[in-house]
């Protein structure tokens, strides 16, 4: 199981068995800025550390 995988299933699980708890992670990512020019490597280099897992938060309570 990934670690989005764990992490959607532990926030379905808390959310189920204690209404009401805030529910969320923390996560640290680097902040990305791209020299002129340089979007397109920039994203492709963030997609996977940082992205995939800010997506993977949407609905939870906090990040």
């Amino acid at each position: 199981m990934t670690d989005i995988a764990m992490h959607r299933s532990a926030v379905a699980r808390i959310r189920r068995n204690h209404p009401g708890v805030a529910v969320g992670w923390d996560l640290s990512v680097q902040d990305c800025l791209p020299a002129p020019g340089t979007d397109g490597p920039t994203d492709r280099y963030a997609e996977p550390r940082d992205q995939v897992f800010l997506r993977a938060s949407e609905g939870d309570d906090f990040v």
